[in-house]
């Protein structure tokens, strides 16, 4: 079992219910197909959808260890194959690390550098 978020259960129940296997997902394999064709999306497969959800969940602030678990991952080495972090995440946590926000950096791009 695995939980999920309020808003995906309402999507989920959207679903028609003339729907007869029990595969969420595999009702959707139409759908996914047709959005692939577009020029954009043609080399996306819908596993690396599960790359996408992990990193944003880590970057909103889920830790690794609630990560493994909403991810049905059985270590961390698991979770660090899917939860890739962006510049900017690794940005903000090096401010928040050392007290900043980026203050220094954005005082030094408005008044022409940092004074001493």
């Amino acid at each position: 079992m695995v939980p999920i978020g309020d808003d995906v259960k309402a999507l989920l129940q959207q679903i028609p219910q003339h729907v007869t296997h029990d595969h969420v997902f595999k009702s959707l394999q139409g759908s996914w197909d047709e959005a692939r064709e577009q020029p954009s999306l043609e080399h996306v497969h819908f596993h690396d959808l599960r790359h996408t959800w992990a990193s944003r969940q880590v970057a909103a602030g889920t830790g690794l260890y609630e990560l493994m678990k909403l991810g049905g991952w059985k270590d961390f080495a698991m979770v660090q194959r899917y939860a890739h972090f962006a510049p900017e995440y690794m940005q903000a946590v090096a401010n928040r690390v050392n007290g900043t926000t980026g203050r220094a950096a954005v005082a030094a791009e408005v008044g022409g550098g940092a004074q001493r």
